[in-house]
């Protein structure tokens, strides 16, 4: 409670562990071989599954816009995706789990 008074975000840690495994079962299985993220693309792509939009992620990382941009289209192509509807979670539960079948 006092963290959602102070501002801060504030979620149940088994939505947080959740959250952690989805991220990391896409890149695991949508990375293209031989591709790794940079620590950048990394925040990104964390804020990006947030549904944050360019101006946000611009904000919370203290980049510019243009380079948020850079970084979007960095990841979405090491992840072979065209645009961010790819990282939906819908999307994703469907790709991971027909990865593990």
């Amino acid at each position: 409670m006092r963290a959602v008074l102070a501002g801060q975000p504030w979620v149940p840690p088994e939505i947080l562990l959740a959250f952690v495994k989805q991220s990391k079962a896409l890149l695991d299985t949508q990375l293209l071989p031989g591709h790794s993220l940079t620590a950048r693309e990394g925040q990104v792509f964390q804020l990006l599954m947030r549904r944050l939009s360019n101006k946000e992620i611009s904000s919370a990382l203290d980049i510019s816009e243009r380079t948020v941009k850079f970084h979007v289209s960095n990841v979405l192509g090491k992840l072979q995706l065209d645009d961010r509807r790819g990282l939906s979670p819908d999307k994703f539960a469907v790709k991971v789990l027909a990865a593990r079948a």
